[in-house]
């Protein structure tokens, strides 16, 4: 890794997990009422996900919305990844995203992006979405920020160079006839659905 780049695993878990006031109003404590979880409850029922591989969420954080896919799919078919395990599930791995060896990321036919945020550690966030969108299968789904994110990473780039056809969230619920009156328009519109062709 570049000397430039200082990670603090300790820095790090005291901010997400022992700091949550500091994260801002929006994210509900990561129950029911933040914006992942309330999406999730939407798309699940639509999305046409394939069979051959397992269901992921990149930041479990409290493990609401993980256990919305759980509740769904069955917990052997998940698999979550975070600086702490907080809940103890056998489902979640443990550790800094970019020190996870890559035998233990499987291959995915969905997951969803939401490590930290890419104004505090862009790299990791990054480094989930070009990692991790390289082991979805044919047909799987990958959700994240797009690319009007704060470090310009250029997602929708990427995401094509991969052979994802993408479009934003607020889209999709369009396309979908998916009600979206409570939700803010602006998360919809800064999140990319990616389709691997």
């Amino acid at each position: 890794m570049n000397s430039f780049y200082k990670f603090n695993p300790k820095n790090e878990v005291d901010y997400w997990f022992n700091n949550i006031e500091n994260h801002g109003e929006d994210v509900y404590s990561y129950g029911p009422k933040y914006y992942v979880a309330a999406i999730l409850e939407r798309i699940l029922p639509v999305l046409k996900i394939p069979n051959s591989g397992k269901i992921c969420m990149l930041g479990t954080h409290k493990c609401y919305s993980f256990s919305l896919l759980e509740n769904f799919f069955g917990e052997k078919n998940c698999i979550g990844y975070d600086l702490l395990n907080i809940t103890k599930r056998s489902n979640i791995i443990e550790g800094s995203i970019i020190e996870i060896e890559k035998k233990f990321i499987p291959p995915l036919s969905f997951c969803w992006n939401d490590l930290g945020n890419y104004s505090r550690n862009p790299y990791e966030k990054m480094f989930g979405q070009i990692v991790f969108s390289n082991r979805i299968v044919k047909g799987g789904f990958f959700i994240g920020r797009d690319g009007s994110n704060r470090a310009r990473f250029p997602v929708e780039t990427l995401m094509d160079e991969l052979s994802f056809e993408s479009t934003n969230l607020l889209n999709y619920f369009i396309d979908k006839s998916i009600d979206y009156s409570d939700l803010d328009e602006s998360i919809l519109k800064s999140h990319l659905i990616s389709i691997k062709k």
